[in-house]
């Protein structure tokens, strides 16, 4: 998703495109074709060596990418930099990876877009997909228990019981600020998504933040493919 979100943009380096200060040996597309291989070549007892050897960026900084990607389209500098910080912040980012955002990606991906001047319409429906994308992925984290807390009010059964019921609605809040379509609104809901989901979901946190993730995943795909289109109409 990061690097087709950023595939239009002229003159970038490994910095955007592979999140590195040098270029990785495969793109995205590769590495994830050799994934899906492995899933149907390799035995299981094989899997965690194999994906730990694969050379992607570790997970919190390709979200990094994305979301200044995001905000840089959406912001102006300072404002951007303030959410940013709020966001390392909340994410506990570490030091490593702030360094190479604020030295290295935000100059570049800024000066990479620095051409493109979006409408009123474009800001709206962009600013309207960044924020159900968050909405969702923020509402999954809250679920992880040890990025955004580790607090055990989480483990309370009464907490776990709203936090399901609250599934479908703040999805239904968070789509309706987006142009994404939805496919499944049992997904949406978080209702019948898998066997044993009636009973896991309300019991505890884990599941609820598989089941959001997906959602907010699905999301940032489709947030990534309009990053794509409207910075592939101004140069076009």
């Amino acid at each position: 998703a990061h690097q087709a979100s950023v595939r239009n943009l002229p003159g970038l380096t490994s910095v955007v495109t592979d999140l590195s200060l040098t270029p990785r040996s495969k793109s995205s597309v590769q590495s994830t074709e050799e994934l899906v291989e492995m899933f149907s070549q390799l035995p299981v007892d094989q899997w965690v060596n194999y994906i730990l050897e694969l050379e992607m960026p570790e997970y919190m900084l390709t979200f990094s990418g994305l979301v200044c990607t995001f905000l840089t389209l959406l912001l102006e500098a300072p404002v951007a930099d303030a959410l940013i910080l709020v966001l390392m912040d909340l994410f506990k980012l570490p030091d490593e990876q702030r360094e190479f955002v604020n030295e290295f990606y935000l100059p570049e991906i800024r000066n990479a877009t620095s051409h493109i001047q979006l409408d009123q319409t474009q800001k709206q429906e962009l600013q309207g997909n960044v924020e159900s994308t968050l909405i969702k992925l923020l509402y999954a984290f809250l679920w992880q228990e040890y990025v955004l807390t580790d607090s055990t009010f989480l483990l309370n059964p009464l907490v776990n019981v709203v936090g399901s019921t609250m599934i479908k609605y703040v999805n239904m809040y968070a789509n309706s600020l987006s142009t994404f379509p939805v496919h499944d609104q049992d997904m949406q809901d978080g209702l019948n998504v898998y066997p044993g989901s009636d009973r896991c979901n309300p019991s505890e946190p884990h599941s609820k933040w598989h089941l959001e993730s997906a959602n907010g995943l699905l999301d940032l795909v489709y947030l990534a493919d309009y990053i794509n289109k409207i910075t592939n109409i101004e140069n076009n």
